[in-house]
This record gives C-alpha cells, sequence and structure tokens, in this order.
C-alpha cells in the first residue's frame, strides 16, 4: 500500500514537474517569440527611420528645388508678359510713322493744293488787274449791220490784250451797236456784247468769193506725177469738202504718230516714186509726242527723199476752245517739231490762218468749216507748186 502511494506520488510529482516545465517553456518561448518580435519591430522602425531619412532628404531637396524652380518660372512668365508688351509698344511704335508718313502726305497734298490754288486765283487775279489796267469808253450807236472784210477774231474787250472768244467768216454780217475809244466796234456776238478790230468791218456787204474748185487730173506746175496727202480728221473733212480728185489721200480720225507709223508709211510706200509730192498733217490729237514725230518724220522723209520724192510738213492749225488741244500746244508743238526735224519743206499752215483768219463748225471749236478747208487745200496747192 505504501508503495501504491509512493508511486502514485512519484507520478504526480512528476507529472507536477513536467507540467511546470511546459508552462515555463511556453513562458520563455513566448518571451523569446516577444524579444524578436520587438526586435524585428525596431529593425523595422531603425530601417523605416533610415529610409525616411533619404526620403525626407529627398522631398527636402525637391521642395528647396521647387522654392528655387518657382521664382524663375515667375521671373520667365513675368517676361513673357513684358514681352507682348514690348511688341504691342514696337507695333505701335512701327505705326506711328505710318501715321505720321500718312500726316506729312496729307499735309504735303494740302499744302500743293493750296499753293495750286492760291498760284491759279493769283494769276487770275494778276490777268485782271492787266485787264482792268486797259480803260476805254465805248460811245452808244444805233444798232447797224457791218460786215467782215475777211475772217477775224472776236474778242472780249476792245484790243487785242484781251481773251478771244470766237471769230466772223469773211463777209460775215454782224450787228453794230457801239464803238470803243479804241476804235473797235462793239458788236452783238451771240446773246452778248463783244468786241472786233474797225480795220476788219466795213458798211457794204462783201462779194462772196467762190469756193476754189477741186482740181483736175492735170498735176500741179512742178512735173509731180501725183500728190499724197497724209493726216487726222482734218486732212478726212478736208476731203470730203474738196471732193473725189487723182490725189492719194491717207487719214483717219483720232490718229497720231502710232498711226502714221504702223498703218500711213506701209500704204504710203509703193506709191512713192521720182516726183512724188506728200503733204504731211499730223500732230493735234498728240502733242506731247513730239521727240517721236522728231525721230519718224526725219527717218521717213530721208527714206522718201532717197527715192526722188518731196516731203512737205504743214504745221498744226490753230484752235478755239474745245477738248481736244489749246492753242499754245499747237504752237509749242510746231516751234519743236521745226527746231528738230530735217530733211522736209514746211507749209506753215498755222501762221497762214492765224494771219488770215479761220472759222471752226459751230460749238466745236477744233474742226475747221468748210470754206475754211477750201482755203487750206488752195494754201496746200499753191505752196506745192
Amino acid at each position: 500500500m505504501r508503495t501504491i502511494k509512493g508511486k502514485v506520488l512519484f507520478l504526480l510529482l512528476a507529472f507536477l514537474l513536467v507540467a511546470s516545465g511546459c508552462a515555463k517553456a511556453e513562458e520563455i518561448s513566448e518571451t523569446a517569440t516577444v524579444a524578436q518580435t520587438d526586435t524585428a519591430t525596431e529593425q523595422d522602425t531603425e530601417s523605416a527611420e533610415v529610409k525616411a531619412e533619404p526620403e525626407a532628404e529627398t522631398e527636402k531637396k525637391t521642395e528647396d528645388a521647387k522654392a528655387e524652380s518657382e521664382p524663375e518660372k515667375e521671373a520667365e512668365d513675368a517676361k513673357a508678359e513684358v514681352k507682348p508688351e514690348k511688341e504691342t509698344e514696337d507695333a505701335k511704335a512701327e505705326v506711328k510713322p505710318e501715321k505720321e508718313t500718312e500726316d506729312a502726305k496729307a499735309e504735303t497734298e494740302t499744302e500743293a493744293e493750296t499753293k495750286t490754288k492760291t498760284e491759279a486765283e493769283s494769276e487770275t487775279e494778276e490777268a485782271e488787274k492787266e485787264t482792268a489796267k486797259i480803260e476805254y469808253d465805248v460811245t452808244q450807236m444805233e444798232e447797224t449791220s457791218m460786215y467782215a472784210k475777211s475772217a477775224v477774231n472776236v474778242r472780249q474787250g476792245p484790243s487785242t490784250d484781251f481773251e478771244r472768244v470766237g471769230a466772223l467768216k469773211g463777209g460775215q454780217e454782224v450787228k453794230v451797236t457801239g464803238q470803243a475809244s479804241t476804235g473797235w466796234y462793239e458788236i452783238i456776238y451771240g446773246e452778248a456784247k463783244a468786241y472786233v478790230s474797225n480795220n476788219y468791218l466795213q458798211n457794204e456787204p462783201v462779194p462772196v468769193q467762190p469756193a476754189p474748185a477741186a482740181p483736175s487730173n492735170t498735176a500741179p506746175a512742178g512735173g509731180a506725177s501725183n500728190i499724197i496727202l497724209i493726216g487726222d480728221s482734218r486732212t478726212a473733212e478736208m476731203k470730203n469738202c474738196v471732193g473725189e480728185n487723182s490725189y492719194i489721200w491717207i487719214a483717219e480720225y483720232s490718229t497720231g504718230i502710232k498711226w502714221f507709223v504702223n498703218e500711213a508709211v506701209p500704204e504710203a510706200e509703193p506709191q512713192i516714186t521720182q516726183g512724188t509730192k506728200v503733204i504731211i498733217n499730223l500732230g493735234a490729237n498728240d502733242p506731247q509726242k513730239v521727240d517721236t514725230y522728231i525721230y519718224t518724220i526725219n527717218e521717213v522723209a530721208a527714206r522718201w527723199t532717197g527715192k526722188g520724192a518731196t516731203v512737205y510738213y504743214a504745221t498744226v492749225g490753230p484752235c478755239y476752245q474745245n477738248p481736244y488741244h489749246t492753242i499754245e500746244e499747237a504752237a509749242n508743238f510746231n516751234a519743236a517739231l521745226q527746231n528738230g526735224v530735217t530733211g522736209v519743206q514746211w507749209i506753215d499752215l498755222y501762221s497762214y490762218l492765224v494771219n488770215n483768219g479761220y472759222a471752226t463748225r459751230e460749238g466745236d471749236g477744233f474742226h475747221y468749216d468748210p470754206p475754211t478747208y477750201a482755203r487750206i487745200y488752195s494754201y496746200y496747192m499753191s505752196c506745192i507748186r
């Protein structure tokens, strides 16, 4: 019995020892686990801290770099903002000279217009003053019929210092209403009063001279086998007035030196032979091309005279007020042409009509009336005989 109790106690004690050892082992194991966990945690923490330090430093550097770059960016933005402003200022600066140029141009044009207007007004005033200096009295008389001895100019006042307003044909009847102290007669001209030299009016009617007959096929004295007349509308109308004859007419309306070169010369060239007489009358439509006329006429005349022909050039005739040209342009053209052209014989039509009078179609001022054309033709024929 005692032996059994001893064995039981021994087993119980052993069990207790074993149980105590297991608990202690668990405790030790738990302690070791906790310790290991703590150690790992500490290592993780240290690692995290170590890792955090570079990240922190990196973030700090990034922030610093950002902080540094922000002023630069702001500076660049400010620069970018300034650039458009500068470009705008430059554009304004560029526009300003243009505007100043336009303003200067406008001022110059205005000054030129003002100057031209002032000069024109000044010339008009001077002309009026000069006219005003010519003092005269008019003795009125009962309206009387008188007749023009020949073609004569009609003027605004009783002397050649006054502007010409028209002309009378030879034999034309006028109504005289007075006589100025200068001797000129006051006449009714249209719906106004005008003046004609007393040397060109007479009381008796002037016998009407018949227009010269158109020449026959017999050539004028001098042995010319043919005559060629070249010209513009005045020559064409003279042909219509004179009528058909055996001469060669090369004429066209509104023509000048270009037509002469391209059409008239080619048409006349084959007909130029020994003894041919050529009368040219051009320049009224393009007097500004006088230099081209000089060169061309010199060349053509030399060629035609080399074939035995005689070349005549009739100066551009005078005119009254008209839309085509002025009498001054005609005179200047004639002077320049006569100074530059050689190898031709001159027919001074301008002086002939100015000295002997001429008339134009009513309301025309440029083209002559039939009696004037007839006289011109006769004058031509007298010059080439």
